[in-house]
């Protein structure tokens, strides 16, 4: 059975676009690019952590979404767009929320 594609909104598109233009900013040092996906993505990040943080503080919440865009930071050069930036996001949220409460 093939595989069926949903087509992307206008809206969709131009988003990902954006996040991609973005990226590249980042990868290129201007960490003001930082900011803006801070604005755009950080709620999402937020409910992520919550959802698999199990329990976890508010404030250490908040440190863990930080050290989430500091990771997006770090390796940025490496993001390729193949996906959304909102799955790649998800990746390190989640990753980073298994680690902390692996700690615990």
């Amino acid at each position: 059975m093939p595989v069926r594609r949903v087509a992307k909104t206008p809206q969709a598109d131009a988003r990902g676009r954006r996040d991609d233009e973005l990226m590249a900013q980042l990868a290129a040092g201007r960490t003001s690019a930082l900011a803006e996906l801070y604005t755009q993505h950080g709620r999402m990040v937020f409910a992520i952590l919550g959802r698999y943080g199990g329990g976890v503080e508010l404030a250490e919440l908040e440190e863990l979404r930080q050290e989430v865009f500091l990771t997006l930071c770090d390796t940025a050069s490496r993001y390729r767009g193949d996906g959304t930036l909102r799955s790649w996001l998800c990746g390190i949220a989640v990753r980073k929320a298994r680690a902390y409460r692996a700690k615990q």
